[in-house]
């Protein structure tokens, strides 16, 4: 008897033969920040009332902050295009930031996070940012309902 013909399967991204998957974006000699407008189809714009910063008087702030090392990381095993790294660890830190902030967990559904436009193409070839990119920050709209948010009225809520 004869056995089928093997499948030809691509290496994991950190096989011996392709090492690990290459970040393309300089990280550590940049201050990486990611944030979220978040809309609520009938409330509106949702902002977080900032208290305990010692410096500065209570404020009003988008939900989002740092993007770290991992996101980055994560960003390099989805693809090997620079901007295409920079959207997805910028949309891993604005979700987790998103989490941790306010409690609504998006962190596996990042595609709901969309680029939001600040000028109407990306910049020259000597700055080189995205169209959603201001100063090393990058911006999402997330679009949300009353689903999203956990209340104590839902039964899995802690």
């Amino acid at each position: 008897s004869s056995l089928p013909p093997k499948k030809d399967n691509p290496p994991p991204a950190t096989s011996p033969r392709t090492g690990p998957p290459k970040c393309l974006i300089p990280y550590e000699k940049h201050d990486y920040r990611a944030f979220v407008f978040l809309v609520h189809d009938t409330h509106g714009l949702v902002l977080l009332h900032c208290t305990r910063k010692k410096k500065k008087p209570p404020h009003w702030q988008l939900p989002g902050g740092h993007v770290d090392e991992d996101d980055f990381l994560k960003a390099a095993r989805r693809s090997n295009d620079r901007d295409a790294q920079l959207i997805w660890a910028c949309k891993e830190g604005a979700a987790r930031e998103l989490y941790e902030e306010t409690g609504m967990d998006i962190r596996s559904h990042l595609d709901r996070l969309e680029p939001a436009k600040l000028r109407s193409e990306e910049t020259s070839d000597d700055e080189k940012l995205l169209t959603n990119e201001l100063k090393e920050r990058l911006f999402f709209f997330l679009h949300t309902t009353d689903k999203d948010f956990v209340t104590e009225g839902d039964k899995d809520f802690a």
